[in-house]
């Protein structure tokens, strides 16, 4: 069986409670981003829940 993914979100939490993005989750996106243009599979978002559940 061969699976395939169309699109990526990609969802990571902040214990800290602060859900703002640092300057490396922009990076991270932007790189994973890019991989999925390489391999036909966009990227629709990347979500950053903070401890209060923002």
């Amino acid at each position: 069986m061969v699976s395939r993914a169309a699109s990526i979100i990609l969802i990571h939490y902040y214990p800290s409670g602060n859900p703002t993005a640092s300057a490396e989750d922009l990076e991270a996106t932007r790189r994973v981003a890019i991989a999925g243009v390489l391999m036909n599979i966009s990227l629709l978002d990347h979500i950053i829940i903070g401890a209060d559940g923002r």
